[in-house]
């Protein structure tokens, strides 16, 4: 039988959380609780992968944990880094706008890391 789990992360800004999750494809659903087998939890939002359903909850430090069925969280392979990758993208670009940069060019590497160029006139 599956159990509710959690994933930890370092992600703290849920805006730019709901933003990466769009950009990898997920829908993202406003709500406040998840059940898992007839256990409820709290949750600040929902989003549906390409996995299944997981929630993502502010922890005590301020950072976002994935939950969800155990089962759903094992098949989720290397979506956690590809959500990080996509957040710290996401991060660099709106701060660099906000101190007056802007996003020049930006580029896939073989390693797939991203390569941005951002410039203040």
């Amino acid at each position: 039988m599956s159990r509710f789990v959690s994933i930890k992360t370092e992600l703290r800004d849920g805006e730019i959380l709901k933003e990466s999750l769009q950009d990898l494809r997920c829908t993202v659903i406003p709500k406040t609780e998840m059940t898992v087998y007839a256990k409820t939890q709290p949750i600040s939002f929902l989003a549906i992968t390409s996995f299944g359903r997981v929630g993502f909850r502010i922890n005590d430090l301020g950072q976002y944990e994935l939950v969800g069925d155990e089962d759903v969280l094992r098949k989720q392979g290397d979506f956690v880094e590809k959500l990080t990758q996509r957040y710290a993208y996401n991060k660099v670009v709106k701060e660099a706008k906000k101190a007056g940069f802007s996003l020049i060019q930006e580029e896939v590497m073989e390693d797939h890391s991203i390569k941005v160029v951002i410039r203040k006139w």
